[in-house]
C-alpha cells in the first residue's frame, strides 16, 4: 500500500531539489550532506538513494541474464535460433514489466516530493533503512559518472578525427545504423582502429560512414582494410541499408583493386558459404559461421585491431 504524508512545509525550491534527486543524483545530494536540511530533505534523499539501488540491481540482473544467452548463442546457435523469437519477447516483456514498475515508484515520488510530502512507498521504505546504502551507492555513482564523462570525452574526440566522407581513404569502417543509432556510436566503437590508422598512415587515411550501397562501391574500390558492421542476410550476404550485399558485387565493385583485410560482422555469413575467400582469393577475410555478439566485435575492435592494422600496413 503506498501513501503519503506530510513531513514539514519546505520550500518550493527544496521541493524542487528533492524531485531532481530521483534523476539519479542522491548520491552526490547525500556527500554534501543535503539529508541534514530537513526531515523532507532527509526522507527524499534515502527513498531516492533507495530507488536507484534497486535499479542497479534490475540493470545487473539483466546483465547477468544476457551473459549465459551470449555464450549459447556463440557456442550452440543452432539452440539460441530455435528459441530465438522467445527469448527476446520473453526478455522484453520483464524488461518493460519492470521498469515501469520503477518508473511508477518513481512517478510516485517525484509527484509527492513536489507537493511537499513523503512518499510512503513500502519497498523503497525497506531498502531505505539499510545502513550500508549510501556507502555502496556513493562509489557507485562516482565510478558511473567518471564512466560517462569519459565515455562523452571519447565519443567528441572518435568524432573529430574520422571524416564521414574520403574518396581516397585505405582504411573503411562500414556500419548499418538500422536508422536509429547515432553516428558517434560507431566512432566511439572504431577508435582504436581508426587513431592507430591515423598515426600509422596519416588523417585522411581512414573514413568512416554508414554503409550505403555507394560506400560499399567505394570502400571496395579503393580501400585496403575494410570493416563491415552489418547483419547477416543468409549464407554470404549481408544486410544494411534495406539491401542485401554479397562477395560477388564486392568483388564486382573492386575493379581489379585487392583489399588486404576484410572484417564482416553478419551472423552465419560464412556458413556453408565459402564466397567470400573464393571471390578475395588473397585476402584474409574474417566472417563468421554462426550467431556473432556484438561484445565480441567490440573486444576485437579494441584488443586486436590495431595490431591487425600494422600487420596489414607494416
Amino acid at each position: 500500500m503506498i501513501a503519503e504524508s506530510t513531513i514539514d512545509t519546505p520550500g518550493l525550491r527544496h521541493r524542487i531539489l528533492c524531485a531532481f534527486l530521483y534523476m539519479g543524483v542522491a548520491p552526490a545530494a547525500f556527500v554534501l550532506r543535503y539529508h541534514h536540511k530537513s526531515d523532507f530533505t532527509s526522507h527524499h534523499t534515502k527513498h531516492a538513494l533507495a530507488s536507484s539501488f534497486i535499479t542497479h540491481v534490475v540493470l545487473l540482473v539483466f546483465v547477468v541474464f544476457r551473459v549465459p544467452l551470449i555464450v549459447l548463442g556463440i557456442y550452440r546457435d543452432d539452440i539460441y535460433y530455435a528459441y530465438f523469437t522467445r527469448i527476446n519477447i520473453v526478455t522484453l516483456i520483464l524488461l518493460i514489466v519492470t521498469f515501469s514498475g520503477l518508473l511508477i515508484l518513481a512517478g510516485i515520488s517525484v509527484y509527492c516530493a513536489i507537493r511537499g510530502k513523503s512518499a510512503k512507498v513500502p519497498l523503497l521504505r525497506r531498502v531505505s533503512k539499510k545502513t550500508w546504502l549510501p556507502a555502496l551507492m556513493v562509489p557507485i555513482f562516482a565510478v558511473s559518472l567518471a564512466f560517462v564523462l569519459l565515455m562523452t570525452s571519447l565519443s567528441c574526440y572518435s568524432v573529430s578525427i574520422t571524416p564521414e566522407a574520403n574518396n581516397e581513404a585505405t582504411v573503411y569502417m562500414l556500419y548499418d545504423d538500422a536508422g536509429v543509432f547515432p553516428r558517434w556510436i560507431f566512432t566511439l566503437g572504431f577508435l582504436p582502429i581508426t587513431r592507430r590508422a591515423s598515426e600509422t598512415l596519416g588523417p585522411d587515411s581512414v573514413c568512416v560512414c554508414k554503409l550505403t550501397r555507394e560506400a560499399f562501391i567505394q570502400a571496395f574500390s579503393s580501400g585496403k582494410f575494410i570493416f563491415l558492421a552489418t547483419h547477416g542476410a543468409g549464407p554470404g550476404r549481408i544486410y544494411a541499408d534495406r539491401l542485401t550485399y554479397g562477395a560477388p558485387f564486392a568483388s564486382q565493385a573492386s575493379g581489379g583493386n585487392r583489399p588486404h583485410f576484410i572484417y564482416l560482422t553478419a551472423c552465419s555469413l560464412g556458413k556453408d558459404d565459402d564466397s567470400w575467400n573464393k571471390e578475395f582469393p588473397e585476402t584474409e577475410v574474417v566472417s563468421f559461421d554462426r550467431w556473432s555478439a556484438t561484445v565480441e566485435h567490440i573486444w576485437w575492435l579494441y584488443a586486436e585491431g590495431p595490431d591487425k592494422l600494422e600487420s596489414v600496413f607494416p
